[in-house]
């Protein structure tokens, strides 16, 4: 594992532990997905509503990314 991936590995794990909401940035392939797999394997948490995997674009709907909050705001 190569540092900056250690170093974001113990933020978003500070993140989870203290129940605060994260968001990651990020161009294409730097990661972000592997480190939430990894935390939510590491934690047995794999499924959801532990996990949601929700791919967001330019040419996401808009309609698609309110009905996505409204339900991520229903699990918290």
């Amino acid at each position: 594992m190569v540092e900056s991936a250690f170093t974001n590995l113990q933020n978003l794990a500070i993140a989870v532990a203290y129940q605060t909401p994260v968001l990651l940035e990020g161009p294409i392939g730097c990661g972000k997905t592997s480190v939430i797999e990894y935390l939510a394997a590491v934690t047995g948490r794999t499924k959801p509503p532990h996990i949601l995997k929700v791919q967001l674009g330019d040419q996401t709907d808009s309609k698609v990314t309110d009905e996505v909050g409204l339900w991520l705001d229903d699990q918290m």
